[in-house]
């Protein structure tokens, strides 16, 4: 890992997360984990108006998959909100052909 993307102990502990593992790294991204993920969730999906990104759909925060713009397993997989929509799981997201991610 570079140093850009290890955390930084400074600016994640301005952040108050509630998980041990969630951190800001030397970049500014956010990695989080545990229920610092469900907090962003919501966070999204109220910045998103409760609706799917890519067809309007309203969704719940049970119908709903926080999709990561910048993608992959790496460092560009942050947390961050501009890296982060609100999609809809059975149509947009992952459920059908046109899916972001088909089956």
């Amino acid at each position: 890992m570079s140093l850009q993307h290890r955390p930084d102990r400074e600016a994640t502990a301005a952040k108050n997360y509630r998980d041990p593992r969630s951190f800001v790294s030397f970049a500014g991204h956010e990695y989080l984990a545990g229920e610092d993920v469900g907090i962003r969730r919501r966070q999204i999906w109220k910045r998103d108006e409760r609706r799917c990104v890519r067809c309007g759909s309203y969704v719940t925060l049970t119908t709903m998959e926080l999709d990561h713009k910048e993608g992959g397993l790496g460092a560009q997989r942050c947390w961050c909100p501009h890296n982060l929509q609100t999609m809809c799981k059975d149509g947009c997201h992952t459920g059908g052909e046109l899916s972001k991610h088909g089956r």
